[in-house]
């Protein structure tokens, strides 16, 4: 990002903040109940936000754009199309943002997934996490690897200051 600061006599560049992290194993999501999901793989960690430990984000004050997808399995036997999987943003412990909501195909075996994409600021001490919520009947475990992620990363837009 570029920075102009009034006292400096030319431009400067301000490194960002942006993480990428992955689930190493998937998280048992328990039915009709929201589950944090654990993405302990990090690829990259710009500037130190990202506890992967925790799957946490806290990033300094700015405009961010969060990104997440998670797959799952659909459970052997499902016998109703009534049944779903939704993402969802937590900002310091609270829902703010739900995903696409993905319904479960009916006696079939087939991995459903479900994401979000949402642009937030963040005050600099705001945390960022991401749920998942499926109503299967059955606790399911997501899959693991990239195709179940979760990254942010600053927008150079607005005050950073």
């Amino acid at each position: 990002i570029l920075s102009f600061n009034t006292s400096a006599v030319a431009p400067s560049w301000v490194l960002g903040s942006g993480f990428y992290g992955s689930s190493s194993s998937g998280t048992a999501c328990a039915s009709g109940a929201e589950t944090k999901v654990a993405f302990t793989t990090q690829a990259y960690d710009i500037n130190g936000d990202y506890a992967a430990a925790d799957s946490k984000w806290t990033p300094p004050k700015g405009y961010y754009i969060i990104h997440s997808m998670i797959s799952i399995p659909t459970p052997a036997g499902l016998s109703s199309y009534s049944k779903s999987a939704m993402v969802a943003l937590y900002k310091n412990g609270s829902k703010v943002y739900e995903g696409d909501q993905e319904m479960f195909r009916y006696n079939s075996t087939a991995t459903v997934s479900t994401d979000i994409t949402v642009t937030v600021y963040s005050s600099g001490s705001d945390y960022w996490e991401i749920h998942l919520y499926q109503n299967t009947g059955s606790t399911i475990t997501n899959d693991a690897g990239n195709t179940d992620r979760f990254w942010g990363a600053r927008l150079p837009i607005g005050d950073s200051t």
